[in-house]
């Protein structure tokens, strides 16, 4: 999220913050202040504009009024659950595609938002694939685990940037769970492995 404020056009820490957000493929909400400077990284739709009405106070100290704050507070939740949802389509789309471009049999959606594939060789095993847009969690992995029985667990989601705790932790996770996790920038390579029954 970013405030759209008087001040904010050439602030280069703003710009660095973006950039980060960027390179983590993250997207960007805007929250357009009166008198604000909107940003050309912020996607129209994802802009939420608030009124002077809805604020107390004098610039730069404003304070949202309680009503207002409920409601830019909901319209932000609004925007990232449509984009954790598209996000999530986009890439069981780019899954399905890879898996049958790469010679995957019987690729199908299942319930709870698992991808199931089989190998092109017919004796090989069967693959339970839960696709996330955001950091796998214990979640993922015990979702996968109930769907998967004898089939081979994997996780998808943004890996790469885990701060080593994490790494350690998720990696201690899929030992345990004997449950594969990668990163969403890997999607062709899993779907090559999958396909060859090689993960």
């Amino acid at each position: 999220m970013v405030l759209e404020s008087a001040g904010i056009a050439g602030s280069k820490w703003v710009e660095h913050e973006m950039a980060i957000a960027r390179s983590r493929r993250l997207g960007l909400v805007g929250v357009h202040l009166p008198g604000g400077v909107p940003l050309a990284q912020v996607r129209s739709p994802c802009r939420i504009e608030v009124r002077r009405s809805e604020l107390r106070g004098k610039a730069p100290d404003w304070r949202l009024e309680s009503i207002a704050a409920r409601r830019v507070v909901g319209e932000i939740k609004a925007l990232h659950g449509k984009a954790l949802l598209h996000r999530r389509r986009v890439l069981h789309r780019a899954m399905s595609v890879a898996l049958h471009l790469c010679g995957a049999r019987d690729v199908r959606a299942v319930a709870g938002g698992v991808l199931e594939a089989k190998p092109g060789a017919a004796s090989t095993p069967t693959y339970a694939i839960l696709l996330t847009p955001r950091l796998p969690e214990l979640p993922d992995f015990h979702a996968v685990s109930m769907h998967a029985g004898s089939a081979t667990g994997v996780v998808v989601g943004p890996c790469a940037f885990f701060e080593p705790a994490r790494r350690a932790r998720l990696d201690w996770l899929a030992n345990k769970s004997d449950i594969h996790y990668r990163d969403e920038a890997e999607l062709l390579p899993v779907a090559r492995e999958i396909a060859a029954g090689n993960l």
